[in-house]
C-alpha cells in the first residue's frame, strides 16, 4: 500500500469521528485572518480549499462572506460524502491533488491547512507547484502545519482518535517549513502561531503570496 492509499484509508475510517469532534481553535482565529486580508466585502471571489475534511473551515468562510465561490478537493470518499451533505452549493472534487485533471482554474484564495505534511518532501514540492499554478498572481495561500522539534517522516498512528490507524506524516520544524515554501516560490505575507493545549500541538499557519 502506498502512502496515498494509506492516507485515504485512514481518513475514510476516521471521517465520522472527525465530523463529530469539537475544535479547540475557535472560528475567531480564522475570522481574524480573513479580516486582516480584507475579504469581508469581496465579490466574485474564487476560493479553493484542499483537504477540507468535513468542511469546518468552509462553514466559517460561508458565514463570513456569502459571495465566496468555493471549490473543495478532498481525497477521502467518506469525507466528501459529509461535505455534500453539509454544503450542497459548493463544487466538490474527490481526488488526490497530485492527480487533479484540470489545473487551469485560477483562485483568489487557496486554503491548505493540515495538508502539506501528508506528503513526502518531493511530493510536497509538487503539491506546492500545483497550488502556485492555480493561484492568481495577486492571490493568497493560507497554509498550515504543526511545528516539531526535529524534521522526520514516516507512518504514525493518529493518537487523538478512538479508531487507531496509521497514515503518512512529514513532521516539519518551523525553519524547514519556511524553507519549503521559499524553495517553491512563495514569500511570507503574515504568519500565525497558535497552540492546541489539549492535543499538545503548536500550529504554524501562514498566509503567503507568490514571490
Amino acid at each position: 500500500m502506498n502512502y496515498i492509499d494509506a492516507n485515504r484509508r485512514a481518513y475514510n475510517l476516521l471521517a465520522n469521528e472527525y465530523d463529530s469532534r469539537e475544535h479547540e481553535i475557535g472560528d475567531d482565529f480564522w475570522l481574524k485572518i480573513y479580516d486582516e486580508l480584507k475579504l469581508k466585502d469581496k465579490t466574485y471571489y474564487k476560493v479553493l480549499e484542499i483537504g477540507p475534511g468535513n468542511g469546518r473551515n468552509i462553514g466559517v468562510m460561508k458565514r463570513y462572506n456569502s459571495n465566496f465561490d468555493i471549490t473543495a478537493i478532498e481525497l477521502s470518499e467518506n469525507l466528501c460524502g459529509i461535505l455534500r451533505k453539509n454544503y450542497n452549493d459548493i463544487t466538490i472534487i474527490n481526488q488526490n491533488i497530485l492527480e487533479v485533471e484540470s489545473q487551469s482554474e485560477k483562485y483568489d484564495l487557496i486554503v491548505a491547512i493540515a495538508l502539506i505534511h501528508l506528503f513526502p518532501s518531493e511530493d510536497a514540492k509538487k503539491v506546492l507547484k500545483i497550488i502556485r499554478n492555480m493561484l492568481k498572481d495577486d492571490g493568497y495561500l493560507l497554509i498550515g502545519t504543526t511545528i516539531n522539534k526535529e524534521e522526520t517522516e514516516g507512518y504514525y498512528e493518529k493518537e487523538d482518535y478512538n479508531i487507531k490507524v496509521k497514515r503518512f506524516r512529514h513532521k516539519y520544524t518551523k525553519e524547514s517549513f519556511e524553507q519549503l515554501l521559499t524553495e517553491c516560490g512563495f514569500k511570507v505575507f503574515k504568519p500565525y502561531i497558535i497552540t492546541e493545549k489539549e492535543r499538545a500541538k503548536t500550529w504554524y499557519d501562514i498566509v503567503v503570496v507568490k514571490d
